[in-house]
């Protein structure tokens, strides 16, 4: 009889050991990844000066926050990739041929893995996400997949720094671009906050505020 009490308190151990690690098991994924991004506010795009082998120069290159990029939701990435396709110019020189050279807005694009510009995987996904705003898709549509800019162009316009705000069912980008005339040698910078709205599996460019003062 002893011994029997003694197994029936062993059993009853081993039993709760397993109840309390098979009620900690689900807590690791309680929350959804959407559900981490839903309130926050981080640098996407910034500026460093780097030694250009090329050039044999220091000159400023753009730096993208990977990091983020891993773990964006499909609303983020449409936003900052309306951004990205509908400003900015500029090309640089870090290649020895200029069939190599790199486009800025193809990095942001690669960096969002949403291929070369103006491919399926770019233009695409921007048509899908923004498939009930009337005005962003007339912009789609009417966008001119363009070749390279010519050797000698003269404006080149840039980013500086891009953020991203989340808050809940809305989305803020805000950046600054940096305009340099060559040709005359006058520069001068803008920004610009577009606010986006989430409804649903698709998104909504809801206001644009932009300040173009030269400096």
């Amino acid at each position: 009889m002893k011994k029997f009490n003694i197994l029936i308190i062993v059993v009853l151990i081993f039993f709760l050991i397993f109840l309390k690690i098979f009620k900690k098991t689900p807590s690791v994924d309680i929350l959804p990844e959407q559900e981490s991004t839903t309130n926050s506010n981080t640098t996407f795009l910034w500026r460093e000066n780097k030694f250009d082998e090329f050039l044999n120069e220091t000159k400023s290159d753009i730096l993208i926050n990977e990091e983020f990029c891993s773990t964006i939701t499909d609303y983020e990435k449409a936003a900052l990739c309306y951004v990205a396709t509908f400003n900015g110019n500029e090309y640089n020189w870090t290649t020895d041929t200029i069939e190599k050279r790199g486009f800025i807005k193809s990095r942001i694009l690669a960096s969002l893995n949403l291929g070369d510009e103006c491919s399926e995987a770019h233009l695409g996904f921007l048509k899908y996400m923004f498939r009930r705003d009337s005005k962003v898709m007339g912009e789609i549509n009417s966008f001119k997949c363009g070749a390279l800019p010519d050797i000698d162009l003269d404006v080149q316009e840039s980013f500086e720094n891009i953020s991203i705000i989340r808050d809940d069912d809305k989305i803020q980008i805000i950046f600054k671009m940096m305009v340099i005339n060559s040709k005359d040698g006058k520069r001068w910078e803008w920004t610009e906050s577009d606010l986006f709205q989430i409804s649903k599996g698709k998104i909504k460019l809801v206001k644009k505020i932009n300040s173009r003062d030269k400096i």
